[in-house]
């Protein structure tokens, strides 16, 4: 007879009280036309890594939303955004190399996702070996309701992972199967995903992206409440800077994540970082 505080420690039964969950998800066939999508079953790429909470721990999701940047005939796994069951608004960027070196704090890691607080007063970014966060940023309060998040520079799309259609097995206790499973299907319910193009017709060799992060509640956005923030680089005298705007809606919030992207020059500005984070 096995005692009941003894019953994990016999596998046989533990089998029996376990069952593996398959997720799959796959992008639309009027992106695959036009882009060449792969396949991942990698827990860390950028579209799967949000679930890790659920896949693991049993936590629910929140809902989630995929931006894939899209330029010519490739595209690029640009990050996910995601409004928490805790009320938070996070990003998972789709970087291909995650090692982060936080300037003001001198803190370096693998960066893991950019956290708002509920209050919408700051932010911060996990790492991935670092049980710390780097120390919270402010956010801006621009008015009421319309806040000014960070920015995010990217030297050029190819330190972007692909674009890739993902599955992901996991293993949960058989009394949770059905609703994990939910809470998988609940997170991407209705999900539209954003698909990203650069101001222009295409990125020139000496050029660099930038991406300003908004969360808002009004209603309409324009170069008046969206502003083109960038700290590096200066533009060409009589050189015009070319911005879109993009509104990402999460479903159980009024909030509207909005993103403001631009073209800069001039790449060699950056130096040898590959992209920068900051406020």
């Amino acid at each position: 007879m096995i005692k009941k505080n003894e019953l994990y420690k016999d596998k046989s039964i533990r089998k029996l009280t376990m069952t593996d969950i398959i997720i799959k998800y796959s992008f639309p066939k009027e992106l695959k036309k036009k882009c060449k999508v792969g396949f991942t079953n990698d827990i860390n790429y950028p579209f799967l890594k949000p679930f890790k909470i659920l896949f693991y721990e049993g936590k629910p999701v929140g809902k989630i939303n995929f931006q894939v940047l899209k330029l010519g005939n490739e595209c690029f796994a640009f990050g996910t955004l995601n409004y928490s069951k805790g009320n938070r608004f996070i990003f998972f960027p789709g970087l291909a190399d995650t090692k982060v070196y936080d300037t003001q704090y001198k803190i370096s890691g693998g960066l893991e996702h950019i956290t708002c607080d509920w209050n919408l007063n700051s932010f911060h970014f996990k790492l991935k070996t670092k049980k710390e966060r780097i120390p919270d940023y402010p956010v801006t309060k621009i008015q009421e309701g319309h806040y000014y998040w960070f920015t995010f520079t990217l030297k050029s799309p190819e330190y972007l992972q692909k674009v890739k259609d993902f599955e992901y097995q996991f293993t949960v206790p058989d009394t949770d199967k059905e609703r994990r499973a939910l809470e998988f299907f609940a997170s991407i319910e209705e999900m539209e995903n954003k698909i990203i193009t650069l101001p222009g017709k295409k990125l020139n060799p000496d050029e660099f992206l930038n991406f300003n992060f908004y969360i808002s509640l009004m209603d309409c956005f324009d170069e008046k409440n969206i502003k083109v923030l960038c700290r590096f680089g200066e533009p060409p005298e009589g050189f015009k800077i070319d911005a879109k705007i993009y509104e990402i809606d999460l479903k159980d919030t009024d909030y509207k994540i909005v993103m403001c992207v631009s073209r800069h020059r001039f790449r060699s500005n950056l130096g040898m970082d590959k992209a920068r984070i900051y406020h």
